[in-house]
């Protein structure tokens, strides 16, 4: 892994990403992807995105996909294996396959008394080979499972508080942000400035606006509407989705509170009938106490 900071583009000096004083704010890269990387600059502060911390920027080279790749990705079910468990290493080993793992061993074998032929197809049928004989018993121990995943396209905007008067600041900070750059004069950086205070101020305005309304709403839906108040109340939940059947839930529950190691031993026999306690218990608590004094 490696740190862009201070390294490439118009960063290479290394510029402060807090407070003007420190840089805290890293961006990391591995080897393969340092050549897809176009342009990396840490940018000038802006209240909009952070209180200290100053934005980075980072642009790369890749190929574009159109949306019916992306939506033909995004509809494959994914296939997961369970996570490992430690307490199931002999299961685990019991399941590798031997007889596929002395044939992988005998061609390891036979190709290193030969490495001329040897060749990178070889060693990826290899690879994939010993991929295999672990994969194979690993499904058949901790069981797979597959995430369902869907494209969804939605373009409606979930920020019910973002009216006009927010698009319109929106649009004068990214106009007034497009001219710092164009320009970087003095002049347009106050303007940056003044924008995005009021584009902040807005938004906070409209926030604030927005949960007050509803808030008013709310108390009056409560009594008159019930029915609204609630799903008004329970539109932001996920509805859950229970794969546990009720009889597989039953017997589990049964198989738990089953104690199967319990063996059953014989009770002490108590003669409550004995003439002897009951006299003693019968008596006076002070001739009792006198008794055992002199015993």
């Amino acid at each position: 892994m490696f740190i862009l900071n201070g390294r490439l583009f118009a960063d290479r000096v290394g510029k402060p990403t807090s407070r003007n004083l420190s840089v805290v704010d890293y961006v990391l890269s591995s080897a393969n992807l340092m050549c897809k990387i176009k342009d990396f600059e840490v940018l000038d502060f802006c209240s909009l995105f952070s209180d200290i911390h100053s934005p980075l920027f980072l642009e790369l080279n890749c190929e574009k996909v159109s949306l019916e790749e992306t939506k033909s990705f995004s509809t494959n079910d994914t296939e997961h294996i369970g996570k490992w468990k430690h307490e199931k290493i002999l299961e685990f080993k019991g399941n590798i396959n031997t007889d596929e793992v002395d044939e992988l061993f005998s061609r390891l074998l036979e190709k290193s008394e030969n490495l001329d032929v040897v060749d990178q197809n070889c060693i990826n049928v290899i690879v994939d080979d010993v991929t295999n004989i672990l994969l194979k018993p690993a499904k058949k121990t901790f069981g797979v499972h597959v995430n369902m995943s869907k494209y969804e396209n939605n373009n409606n905007n979930n920020k019910d508080w973002f009216n006009k008067d927010c698009i319109k600041s929106r649009q004068a900070y990214r106009k007034s942000l497009r001219l710092f750059k164009h320009y970087g004069s003095n002049v347009f950086k106050q303007r940056l400035r003044n924008s995005e205070k009021h584009y902040k101020k807005t938004m906070s305005d409209s926030i604030r606006l927005f949960n007050f309304d509803f808030r008013q709403k709310m108390k009056k839906l409560r009594t008159k509407n019930p029915r609204e108040f609630w799903k008004l109340l329970n539109v932001k939940k996920k509805t859950v989705n229970n794969e546990i059947d009720l009889q597989s839930l039953f017997h589990f529950f049964k198989d738990m509170n089953e104690n199967k190691d319990y063996e059953a031993k014989s009770e002490p026999n108590f003669d409550i009938n004995h003439e002897e306690s009951n006299d003693f218990l019968n008596k006076s608590l002070l001739l009792r106490s006198r008794m055992c004094v002199f015993s």
